[in-house]
């Protein structure tokens, strides 16, 4: 009977485990949440052989194989952004752009490091978090906060 116990203890941890696991948000399910089928199609037909955070694999793919979009997540700390610095190949990606600083209200801008102005996000209280599916050219960037001058992040995209 004691055996008995032991192994219906192991059986429910497992299943327990299990239903952990496949219970989980995936990143696939992130992008869902981010880009639009057609988007979703657009990834797949310009990105190649990425390391990957997560797959789209969209429905109107005629090859049916999957294919590869990074995700770049920066966090907002009151000291700044982690990390300070993303250096990544030409190609599209998500960036997300997490709010932990408890700075109510965030202005984000996305510059070259030339200086003109590529994108303004404002995050209101109630919005934590900037999604975004980007394809820049190669160059050097800067993401940073309008009210905090030394919340700065480096983006470089690199011709491969």
């Amino acid at each position: 009977m004691k055996k008995f116990w032991i192994v219906a203890c192991i059986l429910v941890f497992v299943l327990c485990a299990f239903g952990f696991v496949s219970g989980r948000k995936t990143m696939s399910a992130v992008v869902a949440g981010v880009l639009s089928s057609k988007a979703r199609t657009q990834i797949v037909s310009k990105v190649g052989d990425m390391s990957p955070e997560f797959t789209a694999k969209p429905n109107a793919n005629p090859i049916g194989q999957r294919s590869q979009v990074r995700v770049e997540q920066l966090t907002l700390w009151r000291t700044g952004f982690k990390p300070a610095e993303i250096t990544r190949p030409k190609g599209a990606f998500v960036l997300i752009v997490v709010n932990n600083s408890r700075v109510r209200d965030i202005s984000l801008q996305l510059n070259r490091e030339a200086g003109n102005n590529l994108r303004e996000v404002h995050l209101p209280p109630s919005k934590r978090e900037w999604r975004e599916l980007l394809d820049l050219p190669p160059g050097r960037y800067v993401i940073t906060e309008a009210n905090h001058s030394d919340w700065v992040c480096s983006l470089n995209i690199t011709p491969r």
